[in-house]
Formats: structure tokens, C-alpha cells, sequence
């Protein structure tokens, strides 16, 4: 039977080892989910817990909420949308440059439990290789069912898979450490990471930025490490069913992110049946979801820009990517029906 995924023991006063740790917190259109994650970290028992609050916009937004917490934290206000990873990257430079050891990428909707960070601290001391680590993710949206154990990526042809299945986590962890994946809603990263691979891609912007950093971590010879012990709550995204329950630029970013992803690491003529697979998923979305035209027309720029290599801000649906969007559902409903409904679920790219 494979293995327990690693885990920390019960943590120890922090104080033993008293790391200096920032908490790295995106604030943007949602004050509210901020500042409810700030009192969340306030039960964190490590000594000098620095927190960094990067508002990423917009201007008019309010922001009492957070000074109400009435918990100390720095606010950066860079003046304008700098994405997920731009903003992120903002807060990691400032914690390095004040002398952490431990940044804390937290997303602004997660609930850490009060020992979350002393586990992946204590996990983090225990194993020097650990470049990456992460806790698990609880769904607060689905009776805090486990929404994520962990994922892996096989980088020849790229391949990703996720579970919410521990059994799927340990398999992947003794088959092939080297090749775990983590999530990037609450991803503890230790400065020789920040010092061997650099920052977070800010040609992505958002979304499968946690990808492309465990990637870049495993290839520098660090392990992504799940702490099963530590646990965080989120709210994920509801799921669609006819309708986008998302703004259309989320459709883009993940349409877009995956072939530029596929691009960068081995190349799309290398990744071409994962880059095929991805192209049809993304189709198949545009027909689920044709009754948002705004969301198939971002799919659609998503895609083409993508292919362009084109990254940065969401520019709205381009011209030539809007042309062929009337005939994308079909296209995708098509696709469905004679290939991506006969493919092992097991076996497919993502």
C-alpha cells in the first residue's frame, strides 16, 4: 500500500526554530474576503509573522475593512491591475528585501486552521529539499470536502492531473516525488527557491501560475511537497452548467495560459497532443457555455492568443479571435461527440 502523503508532526513552539515569515495577500474587487483572511492569520502562532496586503486595484475601492481587523499588516498600492502574478511578485520582492525566509503566497479567499503555518513550517525544517510546499484544500463552498490533494505533471509530452482523491496524491508521491504539483491558493516558498527560479510569470498574469512554478521548482531540484497535516479552507469556484458563473476573463486566462504553458515548457510541436486536447476542452467549453457570447468570444481570444504567444492583461476579445467565434460551439459540440467523450478520463491530457 503506498504511503501516507509527507506530513508534519504536531508542531513545537515556533520559537525553536523562529524563521522569519511574510504572508504575501492579493487584494482586488473583494475587501471583505481580505480582511476576513487577515483575522484568519491572526491565530498563526509564528513569532514576527509579517503580512503584506498588495491592493491591486481599483482605486475606489474601500478599504476600511482592513484597517477595522485592527491587525498590523503593510499595504502596497501599486496603482493599477498588476495581475495574480505581478501583484504577487510585488509582495514576494518586498519580504525578501525585509529578510524573509518563508514567504506565504495566500490567496484573499482562503481560511487558514490556526496551526496551518506552524505545520508547513515545521514540514519545511524537517525536509531542506522541500522547495514548494502546500497545504490541503479544503472546499468551504462544499461542506469542507477535500478539494485538492494534490496533482502531477509529466513534462514529455506536458501532461498534467489533479485529484481530491488521497489515494490518486499517494500513488503520484511514491511513483514519482520528483513531479508533484502543487496549488497556488496558500503555497509556502522558501527564498532558495525565490533565488534558484526567480519570480512568478508575470507574462501569465493569472491562472496556472502554480503550474508553471512547480514545474520551474522540480526542474531546479527542489520537491513540491504536499503537508496533509496543514489544511486551508476555500471557496471554489462554483461549477458551471449552462451558464459562466465566472467574468469572461477568467475563460481567457485559462484558455490562453494552458498553450502558452504547453509553449514554454517543451514546446507546442512537442506538446501537440496535449495542445490538441487542450484546444478541444476549450471548444468544448465555448458550446456549454454558448448562451454567454461575451465568455465564447474570450475563450476564442484566449486561444488565439495563446498560439500567438501573446501574454499580459486580458485585452478584450480581439477582432480576428471574434470573427470565428459564432462557430466555435459547433465546433466544440462536434469535437465532443466524435473524440473527447471517447477518451479515457484517466488518460487525459489537461
Amino acid at each position: 500500500m503506498p504511503p501516507d502523503p509527507p506530513s508534519a508532526p504536531r508542531p513545537p513552539d515556533p520559537s525553536e526554530t523562529d524563521p522569519t515569515v511574510a504572508v504575501v495577500i492579493l487584494n482586488w474587487l473583494d475587501t471583505e474576503s481580505t480582511a476576513t483572511c487577515l483575522r484568519a492569520l491572526a491565530a498563526q502562532a509564528v513569532p514576527g509573522l509579517q503580512t503584506i496586503v498588495v491592493h491591486n486595484g481599483p482605486d475606489t475601492a474601500d478599504l476600511a475593512p482592513l484597517a477595522a481587523t485592527g491587525l498590523p499588516h503593510r499595504l502596497l498600492r501599486p496603482g493599477r491591475n498588476l495581475g495574480f502574478t505581478g501583484g504577487m511578485n510585488l509582495g514576494i520582492s518586498t519580504a525578501l528585501a525585509a529578510g524573509a525566509d518563508y514567504v506565504w503566497l495566500l490567496n484573499a479567499d482562503a481560511e487558514p486552521a490556526p496551526d496551518a503555518l506552524p505545520r508547513l513550517l515545521v514540514a519545511a525544517a524537517a525536509m531542506p529539499e522541500a522547495g514548494l510546499l502546500a497545504p490541503l484544500i479544503r472546499n468551504a463552498s462544499d461542506a469542507d470536502r477535500p478539494d485538492f490533494w494534490g496533482g502531477r505533471i509529466d513534462p514529455a509530452p506536458l501532461r498534467v492531473r489533479m485529484s481530491a482523491d488521497p489515494a490518486d496524491y499517494r500513488a503520484w508521491a511514491e511513483e514519482a516525488p520528483e513531479r508533484i504539483w502543487l496549488a497556488g491558493a496558500a503555497l509556502l516558498v522558501t527564498r532558495q527557491v525565490f533565488a534558484a527560479i526567480g519570480p512568478l510569470d508575470e507574462h501569465l498574469f493569472a491562472y496556472w501560475d502554480d503550474h508553471d512554478y512547480s514545474l520551474r521548482s522540480a526542474r531546479a531540484g527542489f520537491r513540491n511537497v504536499l503537508v496533509a497535516e496543514a489544511v486551508v479552507r476555500h471557496r471554489a469556484k462554483a461549477r458551471e452548467s449552462g451558464a459562466p458563473t465566472k467574468p469572461p476573463y477568467y475563460y481567457y486566462y485559462v484558455a490562453r495560459n494552458h498553450v502558452l504553458l504547453l509553449a514554454k515548457h517543451g514546446g507546442l510541436w512537442a506538446n501537440r497532443r496535449p495542445l490538441a486536447w487542450a484546444i478541444g476542452r476549450q471548444l468544448d467549453w465555448a458550446d456549454r457555455l454558448r448562451a454567454s457570447p461575451a465568455t465564447v468570444r474570450a475563450i476564442c481570444a484566449g486561444l488565439a492568443d495563446g498560439l500567438a504567444g501573446r501574454g499580459g492583461e486580458y485585452p478584450g476579445a480581439r477582432r480576428r479571435a471574434a470573427l470565428w467565434a459564432p462557430a466555435a460551439p459547433a465546433l466544440g459540440r462536434m469535437l465532443r461527440r466524435v473524440w473527447l467523450d471517447r477518451q479515457d478520463g484517466a488518460a487525459r491530457p489537461r
